[in-house]
């Protein structure tokens, strides 16, 4: 059987871009209008105006931590409850697909875009720090439960192994 969800239930855009389900089970949904999050009854938009770097919310990555990475059209934002933050990249990051964000066991944000294969962690302080792994662009990431990370890599197939290294297995 099938329930349908929109406006009666909060959810003002009906076109779903993602979908993510966090580790207290509340489910995530990217819409071109913004993020929502549904608590079994209701879906409620998350931030305010302003808070996400896009409304057009085009990937969605649960974290081990509980947190929500954010991908737009604009750039990359973190929920960790009612609070948002934005991730400055230096660069305005394009986030194209659901398939764009990868979260691995340690918490380890992995973002494809037209930049290359963006990895982000937290230092010692809880700060974000990143590394540019890739700087071809990258169209889709996936993190296998091993850690293995693959990821397109211009034309190619690639895999990140341990530490840094890259391995291209071909078109």
């Amino acid at each position: 059987s099938f329930k349908n969800y929109g406006p009666d239930y909060g959810l003002v855009n009906l076109a779903v871009n993602s979908l993510a389900q966090d580790s207290a089970g509340y489910l995530w949904v990217g819409t071109p209008a913004g993020l929502y999050r549904y608590d079994g009854s209701r879906f409620y938009r998350v931030g305010r105006l302003g808070d996400l770097p896009s409304l057009d919310v085009r990937a969605l990555a649960a974290a081990p931590d509980g947190s929500v990475w954010v991908g737009t059209r604009q750039g990359i934002a973190r929920v960790q409850g009612s609070k948002v933050e934005r991730l400055d990249t230096g660069k305005r990051l394009e986030i194209f697909g659901n398939s764009s964000l990868a979260v691995d066991r340690q918490g380890r944000l992995y973002a494809a875009s037209a930049f290359g294969l963006l990895r982000v962690d937290r230092d010692p302080q809880g700060r974000p720090r990143q590394k540019w792994i890739s700087q071809e662009a990258s169209n889709g990431v996936y993190v296998q439960s091993e850690n293995a990370v693959w990821f397109g890599c211009a034309l190619d197939l690639c895999r990140l192994e341990s530490g840094d290294t890259i391995v291209r297995l071909g078109s």
